[in-house]
């Protein structure tokens, strides 16, 4: 095939009206916001073996490590001696927010990761992800990357869908090349490319649709992103994973998140990690599975780091609940409605903190707004939705016009409040 073959085998796509419908705009090249992922640990995760730890009281075992061990600290937090534990806690802890005594009022699994990821029992209300993404859609190519899991747009965005597929992302970095050859000369693409546009931009002068109008400026505004998904693939490549076993998929999904927000392509992420739902052999899996998420929430730092934007990422972490203070008859541990979140970011005063308290055995104590002190006569019982408003709240979106439609009906409680 000749050049003049190929470059009329391109105009004629673009003159059968396959230009893509999918609104893509170029980055602003001086963005300075901030990013946001979103990590869902799907199933139900065991917040006293984690961030909230008990104790055996009462000849009852909570925990079979409480047997031989105590509850340790990092900084001001304290966390169970409980799987790889100690290593996320002792080197993270400064960047954390922990908020205890967070009451999903729900044993459902749909209904949690409803009320924990969006603030709302409503169905149609977007994850704080998306609803973060929405407010910059316009700028972005791909504002927000999502991975399956319990994820609501709320309507409000179309988010691009990684999931376990990224091979097939891979190849849409870098379309004119496989493994082992490139398929065109680097001239030839070039040719293609201006003859696309030409022809679009002569067709978008006569067009008297605007149906068709449209089609066309979003064909020519998508063009436009192509620098920002080959600067994707330089920082992708740039990136250090040595040390972090990249087969598994939380980390890839922690990657790409972090290269899509470095190389202006993405701004929000929402990332998943399943099988929380440890209702037998409780200890093994739940420390199986706990030890790939800590691993992830640190290499997430340490990729941030690499690329410089650790003053600018924030982490909201959460499940749809947690689980009982005891075990069950076949070792697991059964679903209990009263969890924890974590908050993650980096340089503020207000981390290193624990929010919230529960009882011994896990009952959340009533909290003062105004001050997060214990209030058991004035005060409220912390929920998802408290969460999520200051989520919403910290990444400024709080009083956008497109959460209008998606008022959370909450009390105010300033989690940063320093007391």
């Amino acid at each position: 095939m000749n050049r003049r073959d190929l470059l009329k085998m391109s105009g004629m796509a673009l003159a059968a009206g396959s230009a893509p419908a999918t609104r893509l705009w170029a980055a602003p090249a001086d963005y300075q916001g901030q990013f946001l992922i979103q990590m869902q640990v799907r199933g139900a995760w065991d917040v006293a073996s984690y961030c909230d730890p008990k104790l055996n009281k009462g000849g009852k075992v909570i925990n079979n490590w409480a047997k031989t061990k105590g509850i340790q600290t990092a900084g001001n937090i304290a966390y169970a001696p409980f799987a790889n534990n100690a290593e996320l806690f002792d080197k993270h802890h400064d960047k954390m927010l922990v908020i205890n005594g967070v009451n999903s009022y729900t044993n459902g699994h749909s209904a949690g990761q409803q009320y924990n990821f969006t603030g709302s029992t409503q169905a149609g209300y977007p994850n704080l992800s998306a609803a973060f993404a929405s407010t910059l859609q316009d700028d972005f190519p791909m504002p927000l990357l999502v991975n399956g899991g319990s994820f609501s747009s709320g309507d409000v965005i179309v988010p691009t869908r990684l999931g376990r597929d990224i091979d097939t992302f891979n190849t849409l970095l870098e379309p004119n090349a496989s493994r082992t050859k490139q398929y065109l000369p680097d001239e030839d693409i070039a040719a293609i490319d201006a003859f696309r546009k030409k022809r679009a931009r002569d067709n978008l002068s006569k067009a008297s649709i605007e149906a068709d109008k449209r089609f066309l400026k979003d064909f020519l505004n998508a063009n436009k992103s192509f620098p920002n998904f080959a600067e994707f693939k330089r920082v992708l490549d740039m990136v250090d994973t040595t040390g972090f076993d990249m087969r598994e998929n939380l980390n890839q999904q922690m990657l790409y998140a972090l290269v899509g927000f470095k190389s202006g392509t993405s701004v929000s992420a929402d990332t998943v990690i399943n099988a929380f739902d440890t209702h037998s052999d409780h200890d093994n899996l739940h420390a199986a599975r706990l030890t790939k998420a800590n691993n992830a929430i640190a290499f997430a730092w340490e990729v941030a780091e690499q690329l410089e934007i650790t003053d600018r990422l924030n982490m909201f972490i959460g499940s749809d609940f947690a689980r009982t203070p005891w075990y069950n008859s076949g070792g697991g541990k059964d679903h209990w409605p009263i969890g924890s979140a974590i908050i993650m970011k980096s340089g503020v005063n207000w981390t290193d903190r624990v929010v919230g308290k529960t009882d011994d055995g896990l009952k959340a104590y009533k909290l003062n707004p105004n001050n997060l002190r214990r209030d058991d006569a004035n005060g409220v019982i912390l929920e998802s939705k408290h969460v999520m408003a200051f989520g919403r709240r910290l990444m400024g979106i709080e009083s956008n016009p497109l959460m209008r439609n998606f008022d959370l009906r909450t009390e105010d409680v300033d989690f940063k409040f320093d007391y």
